[in-house]
Formats: C-alpha cells, structure tokens, sequence
C-alpha cells in the first residue's frame, strides 16, 4: 500500500510539473503572438513608407527630367522602368487584398467568428494601407 501512495505521489506530482509548465508554454506562445503582431504592424508601416518614398522619388525625378531633351532618353527608359515596376507592385497588392477579402467571413457572420476570419481581415486591411496610400 504504501508502495502505491508513493507512485501516486510522484505521478502527482510530475502531472502538476507538467501542467505548470503548460501554462509557462501558453503564456511564452501567447507573448510571441502579442510581439509578432506588432513586428507584422511595424513592418506594414515600413512597407508604406518605402512606397511612398518611392512615389516621391519618381516625382521628383520626372520633375528634373523636364523639359523633354534627346540626352535624357537613358534616364527617361530608367524613370519608365521604375514606375512600370512600381505600379505592378502595386497591382500585386491589390490582388491579394481582394483574395483576403474572399477567402475571410465577415465579421458578425457565422463563419466569421472563426479566428482565421479576423486574422484575413487584419490582413486584408494591412495590404489596403499599402495599396491606399
């Protein structure tokens, strides 16, 4: 008898072991969410940024490329090259706003309440600022 109450015990005890450091484990997983959404929303800020950095820039250079002279055709092509170039990055942003869009429930739905709903829709709004601005 005493043999089992003493298996008891260290099974107890390891169960309790085990259960606390689930917790710990909830908690560390719980802190790395909170700190990758933060990272996702920090890098969004950045991504607007740089394209609007990017828009700027290209105003600015087709303003010093006027008037039309034959010299320029290089940084013309250039300057085309780019902007073709940004303007497919954005069109790629739109997509796959639009995707998000379809692929999320809306909120108050049925379906929506899924939590892969919310985090679409987060990220469906994090691609319209880039696209947006």
């Amino acid at each position: 008898m005493a043999l089992l109450t003493a298996a008891l015990i260290v099974v107890g005890g390891m169960w309790w072991q085990g259960q606390s450091e689930l917790a710990s484990s909830r908690e560390e997983v719980k802190k790395q969410q909170d700190q990758q959404r933060g990272a996702t929303r920090e890098l969004s800020r950045w991504r607007r940024l740089a394209l609007r950095g990017e828009v700027d820039s290209l105003v600015q250079r087709s303003e010093q490329l006027w008037p039309a002279r034959p010299q320029n055709i290089d940084a013309y092509k250039t300057w085309l090259n780019d902007a073709q170039q940004l303007l497919k990055r954005t069109e790629d942003l739109r997509r796959l706003k639009a995707e998000l869009g379809q692929r999320a429930q809306p909120a108050g739905n049925a379906a929506g309440d899924r939590p892969q709903d919310a985090a679409l829709r987060a990220a469906r709004r994090q691609v319209g600022e880039l696209v947006d601005s």
